[in-house]
């Protein structure tokens, strides 16, 4: 019923998302301990993060609805893994009952290379950022949320330019790449000819006036409270007040 994802994706448009979760479990899976839901959009690299505690179907779900509400371009596609946090009905319902169904694949089990834009984008975010610790104290969700619902989802994509492979040719023996000019997810997104005027007006106006000095003193307090939760036992923890 989810099927595996051919070619069929326009790449080039908004709205074509990888998604995936990245375990903050340390060095042990065993327990509870936080995930984070990571998005990239195909065509622009747009990112939105979510913080969940443990892996559980309504809480991806619930997830996913809040961040769909706040994408500035309509969802489209959703491609994943074949972790059970997506392949359930909860999952599947959601992006089928409703009026303009959303195209939703699966990549190949074992073929990591299927998901290779979200898999980047964990490493150079999630892992960048908040490195490879365990987050297994629930009062750790809060800034977490805080975190990737604020500054640093502000950060990454009004700020940070990357650059898109547009070609890949192998010469002899070795493999040869080509990139586009680096650009910031907000600059494609303003760039594509696939939004109009009035939608372009609107984002550009959503995202004007940020400072991203502010942003980054925001991200190191907010990365200095989830570290502060993590290392404390106490589920209520008072360190991220």
């Amino acid at each position: 019923m989810i099927p595996v994802k051919a070619s069929s994706w326009q790449e080039d448009r908004p709205g074509f998302f990888e998604v995936d979760t990245v375990a903050h479990c340390g060095t042990s899976m065993h327990g509870s301990f936080a995930y984070t839901l990571h998005m990239v959009d195909v065509a622009t690299g747009w990112t939105e993060q979510w913080a969940l505690w443990e892996r559980g179907q309504r809480g991806v779900v619930t997830g996913m609805k809040q961040i769909e509400a706040d994408l500035p371009f309509p969802l489209q596609g959703i491609d994943s893994d074949n972790g059970s946090e997506f392949m359930n009905w909860h999952f599947l319902r959601l992006f089928t009952n409703r009026p303009n169904p959303v195209q939703f694949t699966r990549g190949r089990p074992q073929h990591a290379n299927d998901s290779a834009h979200i898999e980047q984008k964990n490493w150079c975010i999630v892992r960048q950022f908040l490195g490879y610790d365990r987050f297994d104290n629930p009062a750790v969700i809060e800034p977490l949320l805080a975190l990737y619902r604020g500054p640093l989802r502000l950060m990454i994509n009004v700020f940070h330019p990357s650059a898109r492979q547009i070609e890949k040719m192998r010469i002899g023996e070795k493999i040869r790449r080509w990139h586009d000019p680096p650009k910031t997810p907000l600059k494609r997104i303003l760039d594509s000819p696939y939004l109009g005027d009035e939608e372009k007006h609107r984002i550009r106006e959503q995202y004007a006036d940020l400072d991203p000095f502010d942003l980054m003193r925001q991200i190191r307090v907010l990365i200095s409270k989830i570290q502060a939760c993590a290392r404390c036992s106490d589920p209520n923890c008072s360190a991220h007040q």
